[in-house]
């Protein structure tokens, strides 16, 4: 395995963090999605489904 190089001061940008953390969507928004791509994803599923009118 080839290594790659890196800093080796790890740094934390408190104001970028916390901005980027009151843009995040909720984790229950992310669960459900995350879900709905699961079932989505499932060979099990029939293809194609049916169109709802």
């Amino acid at each position: 395995m080839e290594r790659v190089e890196g800093c080796a001061v790890r740094l934390v940008d408190p104001e970028r963090v916390a901005d980027v953390r009151t843009r995040m969507p909720a984790e229950n928004d992310v669960v459900d999605t995350a879900d709905v791509f699961g079932l989505l994803a499932d060979p099990g599923r029939p293809a194609g489904g049916t169109a709802r009118r």
